[in-house]
C-alpha cells in the first residue's frame, strides 16, 4: 500500500510511505489483502499521519523512478497469480 498526498493528478502525488505484511497469496483473497495491510499497519499510519497534519512529514523521494497510470488488474493475471501461488507451494 502507498499512502500519497491527493493532487490533481492520477497518483502524481507526494509519497509519504509504503506499507505491506507478510501476507499469504496461496490463501489470502486480494481482498483479504487489501484490509489487512491496512489494519496491520494502524500504528505506522497513525504515526504518518500526526506527521503530515504537524508538517513535520517529509516525502519520499520517488526521483527517477517510472510514472503510469494505475488500474485494477485483469481477472486473467489475479487467476494467473493465485495458481503460480499454489503451484509454488507443492
Amino acid at each position: 500500500m502507498t499512502l500519497l498526498r491527493i493532487d490533481r493528478g492520477v497518483d502524481t502525488g507526494p509519497a509519504f510511505g509504503y506499507y505491506t505484511y507478510p501476507f499469504d497469496e496461496m490463501h489470502e483473497s486480494h481482498i483479504v489483502i487489501q484490509h489487512r495491510v491496512v489494519l496491520e499497519n494502524l500504528d505506522a499510519l497513525r504515526g504518518k499521519f500526526l506527521e503530515i497534519f504537524n508538517g513535520s512529514a517529509i516525502p519520499l523521494n520517488t526521483s527517477g523512478r517510472p510514472s503510469a497510470a494505475w488500474g485494477q488488474p485483469w481477472l486473467t493475471k489475479y487467476l494467473a497469480w493465485k495458481f503460480r501461488a499454489k503451484r509454488g507451494s507443492q
